[in-house]
């Protein structure tokens, strides 16, 4: 969600009143030749800050428009054909292929986007697992949850044209082939396709570095630099095979109505010249960073909360159009409305990076 919110009074005030604090880094690969002092430039300059500008933020009552339904839906193609695919985590649980409570939201977002893409004729329901078990097993548990699938979503799409056929594969067709948790992850799904299939890859549009949501963020570990604390959560990502990026979790707490969010980015490596911009990170647009599409995922509850208040409002100088540089640190924050029902941790989608799962909130 895009806004541009004002804090005025005391709610300002308060606002200003939280520390920024830095936060621990970690030991990144590739890394510079000569790492700087934390905190640091390589020149050795702090990293500045700007004048704070009046921002607005909505009367809480108002902050019902920032949560919205959780739909991890990926857009994509898959044996030629368009697809909109679901990882089985959030429609099933471990080994079962009954339902969960949240799917039936998401399919309901599919039906939609079925509707909406004008799709016709057969549509495939196509169940995956991952390597972990036998392939006899993996088969027909595949095929057990294509068909939960179908039976749910066909109701739904009465007089469409839509026919749905359910088929598993089992763990014939991974997305990737590692063993990673993060590969078996994104092994574990439910496509459904449709349209005429072509043999042309999808294109990569080199203006955009946004990561699906559906998509987990790589995780470095969190080792902090010497004297500093770790962080909460890191990630670290190299974009468009140019920027080496890491980004550190510092905060995620309570703060009124909201939750905030604290982070801070670092470049550690660059190819050749081409500048990186700090909002690109969070906006997802190489052209025309003008937006914060960050969003906090209460994944059990299927709840997704857009930003109120971002660093944008300039209370840090994070959203300076200069190139970064490689050892400066930027530091950031978000504010969140905090979600409709109690829970304890969250995931932070991050457009240039994917989302960090199993935050605590504090």
């Amino acid at each position: 969600m895009r806004t541009g919110t004002v804090l005025t009074g005391a709610a300002l005030t308060a606002l200003l009143a939280v520390p920024l604090t830095g936060v621990a880094g970690a030991d990144p690969t590739p890394s510079p030749t000569a790492w700087p002092r934390p905190g640091t430039n390589e020149n050795g300059a702090r990293a500045g800050e700007s004048e704070p500008r009046t921002i607005t933020v909505p009367n809480p009552g108002t902050l019902q428009q920032n949560r919205k339904p959780y739909a991890p839906i990926e857009e994509t193609t898959e044996s030629g054909r368009r697809s909109f695919t679901l990882q089985a985590d959030v429609l099933f649980k471990s080994g079962s292929a009954d339902l969960s409570d949240a799917a039936h939201k998401y399919l309901t977002e599919v039906v939609a986007k079925l509707k909406d893409a004008d799709a016709t004729g057969k549509v495939q329901v196509v169940g995956h697992t991952d390597d972990v078990g036998e392939p006899p097993d993996n088969l027909t548990l595949s095929e057990q949850r294509a068909e939960a699938v179908t039976q749910a979503m066909q109701p739904q799409l009465a007089n469409t044209g839509i026919t749905l056929v359910a088929e598993g594969k089992g763990e014939t067709q991974p997305r990737d082939k590692g063993t990673s948790p993060e590969a078996r992850q994104r092994n574990r799904r439910v496509s459904i396709l449709y349209g005429d299939a072509s043999d042309a890859p999808a294109e990569r549009d080199s203006r955009y570095v946004t990561v699906p949501v559906t998509e987990t963020a790589p995780n470095p570990g969190l080792r902090p630099f010497p004297g500093e604390p770790a962080p909460i959560a890191s990630t670290q990502r190299t974009i468009n095979d140019t920027w080496t990026v890491r980004l550190d979790v510092t905060e995620l707490r309570r703060h009124g109505p909201f939750l905030r969010i604290g982070y801070r980015v670092r470049l550690v490596h660059q190819e050749g010249t081409s500048e990186l911009r700090y909002q690109t990170l969070f906006d997802g647009d190489t052209l025309l960073p003008d937006g914060h599409d960050v969003a906090l995922i209460d994944k059990t509850h299927a709840e997704q909360l857009g930003p109120v208040i971002t660093g944008q409002g300039w209370v840090l100088r994070d959203w300076s159009d200069n190139g970064e540089r490689i050892g400066e640190p930027r530091y950031g924050w978000t504010l969140f409305p905090q979600p409709s029902q109690k829970t304890d941790r969250l995931s932070f989608y991050i457009p240039a990076f994917g989302t960090i799962d199993d935050i605590p909130i504090k």
